[in-house]
């Protein structure tokens, strides 16, 4: 939920830098977890 709304409310840039964190984030937290 948080990062749909970083990403609505921020610019563009912004929307990409926080998603490509969030997913890189995501999927090492899989990654290490299983």
């Amino acid at each position: 939920m948080l990062p749909r709304l970083l990403y609505l409310q921020g610019g563009r840039k912004e929307q990409a830098a926080t998603v490509a964190f969030v997913d890189g984030f995501f999927n090492a937290d899989v990654s290490m977890a299983g």
